[in-house]
């Protein structure tokens, strides 16, 4: 691999488009948010998962999106829609909810922290509609490999995923020691941040809904 081959072009391409979106640096304390009552082994398993899940769902999109979206008749704007609602529901909630770094209560089990690998964390928490978008363009990008294949197209393709997977690491990393870093803040610091970024979400998320809904004005204008 040589600086301007296609593979190292796309792996960059995918890195420094997808990683602000995923932003796993700034998603992590909303991860301890919602992990505040698991073990550090525990937070550290999800981390994996959602790392899993967010390389799994991004190559799924890079090689799905676009001829599913077409299948079901869905645009960009409703998918922004849809994902903003949900952005903003988490918030909502994680908002609502006391934060409780209490790790041995009883209310917690193995099946809560497990159902939160998927939803909210992975979808639409850390791979939101902005993430989607930008893999579909990634995808309309690289012409379509999986169709017509060529070999500079699946060189595209290879570093397109290799990109994804990197940025896939960083998410696993940063959400690991998402805890070691809120242990040090103290419980009332981290309730601190913790509300902070439940409105930040929450904010987040009602502004990927308006530009869905300014999308489709626009289609009416």
């Amino acid at each position: 691999m040589i600086p301007g081959s296609p593979v190292l072009d796309s792996f960059l391409f995918a890195v420094v488009t997808l990683l602000p979106l995923v932003n796993p640096i700034a998603f992590a304390p909303v991860f301890q948010r919602f992990t505040a009552q698991c073990t550090q082994a525990e937070r550290i398993w999800l981390a994996k998962k959602v790392a899993v899940y967010s390389a799994i769902l991004m190559v799924a999109v890079l090689f799905l999106g676009t001829p599913l979206l077409r299948l079901f008749g869905v645009s960009l704007p409703f998918l922004q829609i849809a994902g903003g609602i949900l952005v903003a529901h988490a918030g909502w909630e994680a908002l609502r909810t006391e934060p409780d770094n209490n790790l041995n209560d009883e209310r917690h089990s193995s099946l809560d922290y497990q159902s939160l690998a998927f939803f909210p964390l992975t979808l639409p928490l850390t791979v939101g509609p902005g993430a989607i978008a930008a893999t579909l363009g990634i995808a309309a990008t690289n012409g379509g490999a999986f169709l017509h294949p060529s070999l500079s197209e699946w060189l595209n393709y290879m570093g397109t995923v290799l990109g994804m997977l990197f940025c896939a690491a960083f998410i696993c990393v940063c959400y690991a020691y998402a805890g070691k870093i809120f242990e040090k803040l103290g419980r009332t610091g981290t309730a601190v941040v913790s509300n902070l970024s439940a409105l930040i979400i929450l904010a987040i998320g009602l502004q990927i809904m308006w530009h869905g809904v300014q999308a489709l004005l626009k289609t009416i204008q």
